[in-house]
């Protein structure tokens, strides 16, 4: 079930706290590997691990080619930057400049790099301006979402498929704790459409094969229009984003072998 997050919750509609069913994370686990194992087995020989980056198949941030649009992706890269300085209460008397050296520390990919260095005046001028815009919203709706200071931030895990050579890799914005259970929170400086609601999905089995523990919430929020999605995470959340992670390998393992 999808819910927007903004709107104020009842004592009725809160959620009772929760235990991941252990034999619900086993059975996906096992799954997981029975498909991945059967993929591996009867395609062409593989050399060496394969990295799956997860989600590359429903447009998230990072994977769309980087010629056709330069300012989004730097624009994401950068917000996603200013999310640990907001959460920590530091001041944003310039965002831009801050994401950036930010960023910088954090080694990017030297691409997007080379593309940051390369804008004129006026795309530039147009970044900032954009960053700037989308820091306040991101600011703005941490506090409305009552994210915890200390919600952990860009939470990497990679995920080895037991015998084969495919490691699933996935990073989460913001993952966090509370009485009602735990909660995802995915940062995107796109409006909310359906890749968001199938990365939501994503998320939440990632976090469950990781850890064993199964989300209360796996959320969006877009710092393009504020909105906030969550979605209630239940096995057949779980399932789906099972079926599309097999199908994400499916087709990388194809191009590896291509």
């Amino acid at each position: 079930m999808s819910t927007r997050i903004d709107e104020p919750a009842t004592p009725t509609s809160l959620p009772a706290p929760r235990r991941a069913p252990t034999e619900l994370v086993a059975a996906l686990r096992a799954e997981l590997v029975a498909r991945v194992s059967h993929l591996v087995a009867t395609g062409p020989r593989l050399e060496g691990t394969v990295a799956i980056a997860l989600g590359a198949g429903v447009g998230v941030r990072g994977v769309v080619p980087i010629g056709t649009a330069p300012l989004a992706q730097l624009r994401g890269a950068l917000v996603a930057r200013l999310i640990p300085v907001v959460l920590a209460g530091i001041p944003l008397p310039d965002p831009f400049a801050q994401a950036v050296s930010a960023w910088r520390v954090a080694s990017p990919a030297p691409g997007l790099l080379a593309h940051l260095r390369a804008l004129d005046a006026e795309e530039r001028a147009r970044l900032r301006a954009d960053v700037a815009g989308h820091a306040r919203t991101l600011a703005g709706s941490l506090v409305e979402l009552a994210v915890p200071a200390g919600a952990r931030v860009a939470q990497r895990c990679a995920i080895p498929v037991v015998s084969t050579p495919v490691v699933l890799a996935d990073t989460l914005d913001l993952v966090w704790s509370a009485p009602s259970g735990l909660h995802l929170l995915d940062v995107t400086t796109s409006p909310l459409g359906p890749e968001a609601s199938a990365l939501r999905s994503l998320h939440a089995l990632t976090w469950t094969l990781r850890t064993g523990r199964v989300p209360r919430t796996s959320a969006s929020v877009s710092t393009a229009t504020g909105e906030h999605v969550a979605d209630d995470v239940s096995a057949s959340t779980l399932a789906g984003a099972l079926d599309a992670v097999v199908a994400q390998v499916t087709t990388q393992l194809a191009g590896v072998a291509a």
